[in-house]
Order: structure tokens, then C-alpha cells, then sequence
């Protein structure tokens, strides 16, 4: 590719080799950040060539170097901030490269700070002159869709600057309404970070859900406002802010699916009870089949015998199945989790009340409520006992509440389900799937009882969970969104709502309204292996 090419790219191979070498000579380390070396590295590589562009001296870094190993046209292009070190920028794009068996000298990376000439930027800006936002975002846009592959480094994993960013935001609205396949890449550090989240108890897999429920573009900033505002119209105008905020989240969702799943598969002797969450994380964002294979990898390196380690595998493998609908594989491997739990006298731990509420779940499922209404109590009693404050409590207690419901206990079900909401919306996990969980047996009860408004309220919030977290296919989010439709159907028929529910919502309303016919709502599976 000749010099001066809009799309020519630097390679891996370059940027990990001579830029980092230019990096030292100017006297700087790896752990630089971008603006630190724009002038001293950058701009000092072309600063006496003749740009092949405009015919001017001082050329953009990539066309001062030259040789097939070192640029090329650009395969992909990078969305980061200035703000990340150019040590982390390499390493990630060297893993990927490793990972996705690409060779470094023939991976060309289209990187702003080193394919657009600083020379003229810095000119124009002690000129005083400014490029407009229109022939900045038609540049970058037409980079975006052209390249068509986005490599986005967020970091750190569980508050990414990335997203803070205006233009970083609109590199990814890009590249979300052109279609463009994006992959997230983080620096080796943060993915050991996340393999500390869930070691020790686990229980920063709590963090895990708030990293998802946390992505929120319109809380981007700028250097330029003027830049912040017109951006931040432009994706509320053309896709909205949720719509992009969850974008996000599933590109962040399947970086932490592939990290955790590398970092199990490639221990020596991976723990159990790393393979229990890890694999609890997996089947909660709907990925059964990776769910199963790292619970299973989990079950081989786990004691011989009887043990608790087992127990908590052999649960988490039933809640696969029960999520696939297998009945008599899903009672299978919970009764041998709770025989397990007896034999090791540990019938009074979270561990434990989580094979109850499976069993329970199960029983329900079948129709048997007084046995699953039995199991829940005692759930409820053992979560009391170690935390009666704590989300995993209030999810005991609105599972309770939900089968109470179905028995026609009514009264009984909506104290125990309005408590159950007040301590969970108390709690710091109200964007998780146990919050999901409750909201949607609160739209239930609201739904049977007629207030449509209010169940409309609930449904909604829970499906805006299971679109950040990803399980709208999951169990749970299709029966939510069934309710959902039953629900605007309704207030739709009673002139209620805009709400156009087309002939077959029409039909769902009138079977609604005359007689509440719902979609027979299954109990979320607490998410608590953390002993």
C-alpha cells in the first residue's frame, strides 16, 4: 500500500517493537500515556519528511515508516482514549493477535494518533482554527464503516474510561448502526483483575452485574462541548440511549464470558469453586453450553467423595438443565447435591438453601406447590439466618411469595413480595438478575390483581435488567416478555395505552381482560454459590 493512503495502518508488529523502542529512546517507558509521547514519538517520527498527503513537511506517523512488515491497509481499527498507556495498547493488541492466530506483521491497526497527521492538528490549533464536528465525525464515521472491524480497549473492566469519552461513543454508535463487528480487548492486568473478583468467596460477582448496569453514555464527557452535545443528540435522536448503553454491555458481556472462560480452561488444576462461578456467570447471560463445559471441567478437579465442592457443581449442572427444560436430569443431579449437602452436615448454608430453591423451582414447575411452597420456607429461614438484609433473602422471599400466589394465598403473597422488593431495592443490587427476578413476580401479583399500570411498571423495569444483562432469551426474559405483551395488549383494549398490539395482542387482550390468563412465571435461580 503506497504512503499517504487514508486507510493505511500500522502493524502489531511495529507497535510492539520499533514505536516502543522510539517510546524509549525519547527517554519515556511503556507506561506512558498517548498525549505523553504525541510530541517527543509521534510527531518526531515524521517531523522531516515531506508528507505524501499534502506535499508539506511533517508527515502523520504511519507514512514515515515503511516496509510490508511495518504498515499496510488497516484491517482493523482501534477506539481507545489518549488517556491508556502505550504499553497496555500493544500487549492488547498482541493477545488478540495470539488468540485469534493472526500473524503481528500482517495485522494493521488504523490508529488516529498515528494515521492522521498531528503536524496539521497542532497547526490548526495555534491558528486558532477549528475542524467542525460534521468533518470531524464524517472522517472518523467513514474510517468506522469502511474498515468495518472495531477493536475497542475498555479499561479498567469494572468502570471503563472508554465509555466516559464522547468520541469513543460515537466510534461505537458507528459502528452499531453500520453493523460493524466489534470486539472489546482489555490489558492483561485487568484481566487478572477479574480472575481476583471472583476468587477468595466470589462474592464479587455482585461487581460483575454493576459493571453491565453501569455503562451510561450520556454521561460522556469532551474537551469541546459543543462536540458532547452534538454527539449525544445525534444518538439520542437515531438510537437512543438505552439501546446503545446496552450495546455496550453486551460487547463488555462477552469480553468477561471469554476471559473467564480462558483463564479456566487454561489453569493447570482449576478450582471448583472457581469453575461453580464462573460457570454460574455463564448461565445466567444465557451461554448453557459454555455454562455446562466449565462446571464439568470444575467436576474433575474436584475431591473424591461426598463434598461440598461437589455439591455446589452438581447444583449448578441441575440449574443447566432445569434452564433447558430436561426435568428428570435437572432432579437427578439436585437430589444428589442435597444428599450431599446431608451427608456433609451443611444443610444450614447459602449452598444448600440454593438446592432447596432449585428442587423448589422444579416442584413448581411440575405444579407442586405445597411441596415447593415447604422447600421455600425453608430457604427463606436459613437466608434470614445468615443476612435477612441481604438481595438473596428478598429473592427467597419473592419466590415464596410467587408460589403463595399461585396457591391463591394472596394476602400472604403480596406482604412477603412487597417486603421482599423493599429490602432488594435497599440493597446495591438493583440492576441484577435477582432484582429482575422480583420485579417480575411483583408485575405477577399487580397483573392478577387487575392493576395494569402497576404491573406494566414492574414488567418494564425487569426487561430493561434483562436487556443490560443479556437473558432476554433466557427463561425468565421470555416469560417476562410474554407477561409484558399481555399487559399492553390489555390496556390497549381498556383504552389505557398507545400501545398497538396488532390482531394477535388483540386476541391476548381480550383473553386478559375476561379472564388473566398469564404465562406461568418460573423463579429466577438465585445466583449465591459464593461459600
Amino acid at each position: 500500500m503506497s504512503l499517504g493512503d487514508p486507510f493505511r495502518g500500522v502493524s502489531v508488529h511495529h507497535l510492539c517493537n520499533g514505536f516502543l523502542e522510539a517510546v524509549q529512546r525519547a527517554g519515556l517507558t511503556r507506561d506512558a500515556k498517548v498525549y505523553e509521547v504525541e510530541k517527543d514519538v509521534i510527531r518526531a517520527q515524521g517531523a522531516d519528511q515531506i508528507c505524501p498527503r499534502d506535499e508539506r513537511k511533517g508527515t502523520a506517523y504511519v507514512d514515515a515508516i515503511d516496509g510490508e512488515d511495518e504498515a499496510g491497509r488497516a484491517v482493523f481499527m482501534l477506539s481507545y482514549t489518549w488517556g491508556y498507556t502505550v504499553g497496555d495498547i500493544a500487549d492488547c493488541l498482541m493477545i488478540f493477535c495470539q488468540a485469534n492466530g493472526l500473524d503481528p506483521k500482517r495485522t494493521y491497526i488504523w490508529i488516529c494518533c498515528l494515521c492522521v497527521n498531528q503536524h496539521r492538528v497542532v497547526e490548526a490549533r495555534e491558528k486558532g482554527e477549528k475542524i467542525s464536528f460534521e468533518q470531524f465525525s464524517e472522517t472518523f464515521g467513514s474510517r468506522v464503516s469502511t474498515i468495518g472491524r472495531i477493536l475497542a480497549i475498555m479499561s479498567p473492566f469494572h468502570n471503563p474510561l472508554y465509555v466516559s469519552r464522547v468520541w469513543c461513543d460515537f466510534e461505537i454508535f458507528t459502528a452499531v448502526q453500520k453493523g460493524c463487528e466489534v470486539k472489546v480487548l482489555m490489558p492483561p492486568a485487568q484481566e487478572e483483575a477479574l480472575a481476583a473478583a471472583l476468587a477468595g468467596d466470589g462474592s464479587q460477582i455482585d461487581s460483575l452485574w454493576r459493571v453491565l448496569s453501569g455503562v451510561a453514555v450520556e454521561k460522556a464527557e469532551a474537551s469541546v462541548k459543543e462536540d458532547l452535545d452534538n454527539i449525544l443528540k445525534l444518538v439520542e435522536d437515531q438510537v437512543g440511549f438505552a439501546k446503545l448503553n446496552n450495546e455496550v454491555a453486551r460487547f463488555l458481556r462477552a469480553w468477561i464470558v471469554d476471559t473467564l472462560e480462558r483463564h479456566v480452561k487454561s489453569a493447570e488444576a482449576p478450582l471448583p469453586g472457581l469453575c461453580a462461578k464462573v460457570g454460574l456467570f455463564m448461565r445466567l447471560t444465557g451461554e448453557l453450553d459454555r455454562a455446562e463445559s466449565i462446571l464439568k471441567l470444575g467436576m474433575t478437579s474436584a475431591p473424591p467423595g461426598v463434598s461440598v465442592e461437589r455439591a455446589v457443581l452438581l447444583r449448578q449442572l441441575g440449574a443447566v438443565h432445569q434452564d433447558r427444560s430436561n426435568t428428570d436430569e435437572a432432579k437427578d443431579l439436585l437430589e444428589e447435591a442435597l444428599a450431599a449437602h446431608m451427608e456433609t452436615e451443611t444443610m444450614n448454608t447459602y449452598d444448600a438453601a440454593q438446592v432447596l430453591n432449585s428442587l423448589a423451582i422444579l416442584q413448581h414447575s411440575l405444579f407442586e406447590y405445597e411441596k415447593s411452597e415447604s422447600m421455600l420456607r425453608k430457604v427463606v429461614e436459613i437466608h434470614q439466618e445468615i443476612d435477612a438484609s441481604s438481595v438473596r433473602t428478598a429473592t427467597a422471599m419473592s419466590n415464596l411469595g410467587n408460589v403463595l400466589d399461585d396457591m391463591e394465598q394472596t394476602q400472604e403473597a403480596l406482604e412477603i413480595t412487597k417486603r421482599a422488593r423493599e429490602i432488594a431495592e435497599a440493597s446495591d443490587s438493583s440492576s441484577s438478575p435477582e432484582m429482575a427476578s422480583i420485579l417480575t413476580n411483583v408485575g405477577k401479583l399487580h397483573h392478577k390483581m387487575k392493576q395494569l399500570r402497576e404491573a406494566r411498571e414492574a414488567y418494564e423495569r425487569a426487561i430493561a435488567i434483562h436487556e443490560r444483562m443479556g437473558t432476554v432469551g433466557n427463561r425468565q426474559g421470555r416469560v417476562v416478555s410474554k407477561n409484558l405483551k399481555l399487559v399492553e395488549a390489555a390496556l390497549s383494549k381498556r383504552g389505557m395505552s398507545d400501545f398497538n398490539p396488532g390482531p394477535e395482542g388483540a386476541m391476548a387482550a381480550g383473553r386478559c381482560v375476561q379472564e388473566e390468563r398469564l404465562a406461568p412465571v418460573q423463579p429466577l435461580l438465585v445466583p449465591v454459590d459464593f461459600n
